[in-house]
């Protein structure tokens, strides 16, 4: 539920310890696995069928992982391994070529020289390129652009996770929850918005969301204290009536 929540569209199912002594790969076993998930995901969660995958395998072995199951007793399933299954999903649409959206996930110090980490949520960034630091609305340059393995390389696009070397600002003007972003497109800033939630648990002592309701929002990087000022709909149905 929670990574349907967080967009996610498409799930993987991985049935282990298939190789157990009393499971021995058995076809009914996995089939019983999967009907007792399967209505979850479907009617629970919000998945649709095409966006849901199920791979029997072993942990310990191995099997289906990266390579296909050898055993006599697995050759019912006939479908792709883990990582091949992985390569078959369609990539998620990023925009490359639109406006830069950087959030700050933290920030270090180092022989001077100011360093953040990110990921790049659109646009593309290369070295030298000029920025802007909301909602401070200060202006930094792209020193240098590091990797997830600390290896220097000479741009970003959307979806990669960076270290940046910024230069222009001092790190007390850096905040986690900050976005990097294109001169010329910065991200609206407002105080109230409409956000369809999607329920899933609530504390005991405030087991009723209503109006006045307050909590906590965590919005990529950013943490920020909010409360609920109506609720105009229980269900996307009343929304559109």
């Amino acid at each position: 539920m929670l990574a349907r929540s967080l967009g996610v569209q498409d799930i993987v199912i991985m049935i282990n310890k298939m190789d157990e002594e009393t499971i021995d790969w058995s076809q009914k076993r996995y089939e019983q696995m999967k009907k007792k998930l399967h209505p979850f995901l479907l009617e629970n969660c919000g998945y649709e069928e095409k966006n849901i995958h199920y791979i029997p395998y072993s942990a310990i072995t191995g099997e289906n992982m990266q390579e296909m199951s050898k055993n006599p007793k697995s050759t019912w399933y006939t479908g792709p391994t883990f990582f091949d299954l992985l390569d078959q999903l369609p990539a998620p649409e990023r925009e490359a070529d639109g406006p830069v959206r950087i959030p700050v996930l933290d920030k270090f110090k180092d022989g001077g020289s100011l360093y953040v980490f990110g990921k790049v949520e659109s646009g593309t960034i290369v070295h030298s390129s000029k920025l802007t630091l909301v909602p401070s609305g200060d202006s930094i340059t792209i020193h240098a652009i590091y990797d997830d393995a600390d290896k220097r390389i000479p741009y970003a696009k959307p979806g990669e996770g960076v270290k940046l070397h910024i230069k222009g600002i001092e790190d007390d003007y850096v905040n986690r929850g900050d976005m990097i972003c294109s001169n010329y497109s910065f991200p609206y800033v407002c105080n109230e918005f409409e956000a369809e939630i999607q329920v899933t648990d609530l504390p005991e002592h405030k087991a009723i969301m209503s109006t006045g309701y307050t909590c906590v929002i965590h919005l990529h990087a950013a943490m920020e204290e909010v409360y609920i000022k109506e609720v105009k709909c229980k269900n996307l149905v009343d929304c559109f009536k």
